[in-house]
């Protein structure tokens, strides 16, 4: 088994970090932390709260375990609340 993690980024996220950034996972941490990780890395400030976590077409938590993903791809999109995009 792979000991990382991808995530996918969708949307205007892709713009900014690329549409997929893989990094390696040393301890099992929340899938938050290991995305914080990336995001402070590419100098990339967003509200974990207005992002989906999306793995092989579910919705998952930020709180839960990476290492339960391990060598996967987690997709992440922003989520606008209350509007439509125009």
């Amino acid at each position: 088994m792979s000991n990382n993690i991808c995530f996918k980024f969708l949307g205007n996220m892709a713009r900014n970090l690329g549409y997929r950034v893989c990094i390696d996972i040393e301890q099992c941490i929340s899938i938050e932390e290991a995305l914080y990780r990336v995001l402070n890395r590419y100098g990339v400030s967003v509200q974990v709260e207005d992002l989906a976590y999306i793995f092989k077409d579910s919705v998952i938590n930020r709180d839960d375990n990476v290492c339960n993903y391990l060598g996967g791809e987690i997709s992440i999109v922003r989520v606008v609340q209350g509007g439509v995009f125009r």
